[in-house]
């Protein structure tokens, strides 16, 4: 709106990006977490139904200061449990992981390994830094914090992701691949893996943090929807969508995943698009002005 003086092109953003993360995305974390509480621990999705109405219906009535303390203290333990669980995964199986490196190593290093990993990798990457799809600039303008101070927690956030857990992630998955091969569905793949690596505690420590992972984001998500209704209606319609919100992510424990996929995949590219046409207008006004 300011940068480029487009108010039209700010509320156009701002409702795919509603539409995007604060539902769909959630309603993808929903389901994640439903199915993780089902096929683990046999929990009927009736019952995990309830659960995830009142547990929301309990967190939203917190303020945006207070849903951002609230995710400040649950993502370091978060990251720290599945440091831990990694590392200890990787040390008691060492000698696999130099093994699966070794017998893996011609595959991985592959023309077509290596495009694929590009393709995929960017994909995703951008998806989960969340650099071009704007909910970290959301977040920065919404948050009281100084801009500067906000910036480097991002730059340092997205550096630790790419950097620390990715390596963790990948020493995991090639330890498990050297005496198993990979699964199709998501879910039980990662209870696969960490029952490998790590046993049953492994299962039940790695369903904690995914269960933490998709409650901190539904939280983000909640208040970036509040932060940007706050700004197109100034505060008139919080109330009904703070219903809509519980109702519909409640009721996303029986959707398809593959469906809610489908959508979000769609609105991520059309937020890509938006803003990287943002960026390059700003960056040749700046060149302009200078």
């Amino acid at each position: 709106k300011n940068g480029l003086n487009n108010k039209v092109l700010a509320i156009i953003s701002i409702i795919v990006l509603i539409i995007l993360y604060s539902f769909l995305f959630q309603m993808i974390q929903v389901n994640t977490i439903s199915n993780l509480l089902n096929n683990t621990f046999l929990i009927n999705k009736n019952l995990i139904l309830l659960f995830i109405f009142l547990i929301l219906a309990l967190t939203i009535r917190l303020n945006t200061n207070e849903t951002s303390k609230l995710i400040n203290i649950i993502v370091p333990i978060k990251c720290i449990l599945f440091i831990l669980i990694c590392l200890i995964g990787i040390f008691s199986h060492f000698n696999e992981l130099i093994e699966s490196f070794n017998n893996h190593f011609k595959n991985i290093f592959t023309y077509k390994s290596i495009l694929s990993g590009l393709v995929i990798g960017v994909k995703r990457s951008i998806f989960m830094n969340e650099i071009l799809i704007g909910t970290t600039s959301i977040s920065s303008g919404s948050d009281n914090n100084d801009i500067d101070t906000s910036i480097k927690y991002q730059l340092l956030g997205t550096y630790f992701i790419t950097f620390v857990l990715t390596l963790l992630i990948t020493c995991i998955l090639l330890i498990y691949l050297n005496s198993n091969t990979l699964l199709n569905d998501y879910n039980l793949l990662i209870k696969e893996i960490f029952l490998y690596t790590n046993d049953n505690i492994g299962v039940y420590f790695i369903s904690i943090i995914i269960i933490l992972f998709g409650f901190t984001t539904i939280l983000s998500g909640y208040y970036i929807l509040i932060s940007n209704l706050n700004y197109l209606f100034n505060n008139r319609v919080v109330n009904l969508s703070k219903i809509i919100f519980i109702i519909v992510l409640s009721i996303s424990v029986f959707f398809g995943i593959d469906y809610l996929w489908k959508y979000t995949d769609t609105l991520i590219f059309i937020m890509i698009i938006i803003n990287t046409y943002s960026i390059i207008k700003l960056l040749r006004k700046c060149l302009y002005d200078r």
